[in-house]
């Protein structure tokens, strides 16, 4: 098996794709992944999971709503089961299926890595700030694939579930990383937010929230730390700063939390109203207040439609019903053939229907 990594072109947009690219003797794949999604810390965990036989080992590759999912699982023998299955997508088929040793996958994409950063890697084309190159792929990755226990270090290192639960994740953080290992995870976190503070013009907040970490090396080095006295002034400097607004950004972990905070209101059989964000070949992409949902060409109405642009136009308002979702992976699937009074309403007056939602659904559950 051999996977490449390759970029956009120059002239081409948006910037920021990497397509990623396996090769078998049988079968060849691309997976598109996204400028809205780097994949790069996922599939630092993802391999180390299946280094350390903590498997299955999953991870959603996104494409803006719809993707694929890749997943390696033991088998019976030796060798594990590597698949590359349809998530959330218009596929029903399974894009790839080999056998291969633990050992081999984990090579195949730490040497690919490593040679698209060495060769390849272009940040001009890049949309945004990223950690790809940051990475030491060839430490964190290349040692022989031995019964390891650091997967739940790695969740620990990475917040330890924190978007789920923030307490379970502290309690995760103390049982899995020394007192060091937390001091330091506290102290990249806060090196970012201090940058970020930096440049949107609140350099007195900015040095607060570092400024206290000054005497960090000397604490290391005579073994004097005190944890608890480094959370509880952390605490304080973030109260002290207050939220952060860095002037209209919006830092990646915040629109996170914010589309996570949304998706918890929202129930199947809820009638949402949004704006149409994107529209693909097989459907829309609705904005429906700080997440996006998808709505399939099969579920705008009973009646077929070929292209979406027949009923909708971007930003145009939508309103329609949830079928499906998955809180903790953000999906939502919507559908406005749920709402028609009659089969084909959608392709005739939109409008018509969404005035009508309430009554349909309710007709309908009767």
């Amino acid at each position: 098996m051999k996977v490449l990594f390759t970029q956009n072109k120059v002239n081409e947009s948006p910037k920021g794709w990497i397509f990623m690219h396996i090769e078998t003797d049988e079968i060849c794949t691309v997976i598109h992944t996204s400028s809205v999604f780097d994949p790069y810390p996922e599939l630092y965990v993802w391999l180390g999971k299946i280094r350390d036989s903590h498997l299955p080992a999953k991870m959603v590759i996104n494409e803006e709503g719809r993707g694929v999912e890749l997943i390696a699982e033991s088998t019976e023998t030796d060798l594990l089961c590597f698949r590359i299955e349809p998530w959330m997508s218009y596929e029903d088929q399974t894009r790839l299926k080999i056998f291969i040793k633990p050992s081999n996958l984990v090579l195949a994409f730490t040497n690919s890595i490593i040679e698209f950063i060495d060769l390849h890697y272009q940040r001009s084309r890049w949309s945004s700030s990223d950690n790809l190159s940051n990475i030491n792929w060839h430490n964190l990755l290349t040692p022989e694939n031995t019964a390891y226990d650091r997967w739940e270090q790695r969740l620990a290192i990475y917040g330890g579930g924190e978007d789920r639960n923030a307490q379970e994740a502290q309690q995760h953080r103390q049982k899995y990383l020394t007192v060091t290992q937390q001091i330091l995870r506290q102290f990249i976190a806060d090196l970012s937010t201090s940058l970020l503070l930096a440049v949107y013009g609140r350099p007195i907040d900015a040095y607060k929230l570092s400024s206290f970490y000054e005497n960090l090396i000397t604490d290391l080095a005579v073994n004097e730390i005190d944890l608890h006295w480094y959370q509880e002034r952390q605490s304080k400097i973030h109260q002290e700063i207050g939220e952060l607004d860095f002037s209209g950004h919006r830092h990646p972990a915040h629109i996170y939390h914010e589309r996570q905070a949304r998706l918890e209101t929202l129930q199947v059989g809820q009638i949402v109203d949004g704006k149409v964000h994107k529209i693909q070949p097989d459907g829309v992409f609705v904005d429906i207040g700080g997440c996006f949902a998808l709505l399939l060409n099969s579920a705008i109405s009973h009646d077929p439609i070929d292209d979406p642009k027949q009923v909708f136009r971007r930003h145009a308002w939508v309103r329609a019903i949830i079928t499906w979702m998955d809180i903790e992976k953000g999906r939502v699937l919507l559908s406005t053939a749920d709402l028609e009074p009659q089969p084909g309403d959608m392709l005739i007056d939109p409008l018509a229907v969404y005035k009508r939602a309430e009554e349909t659904a309710r007709n309908q559950s009767e």
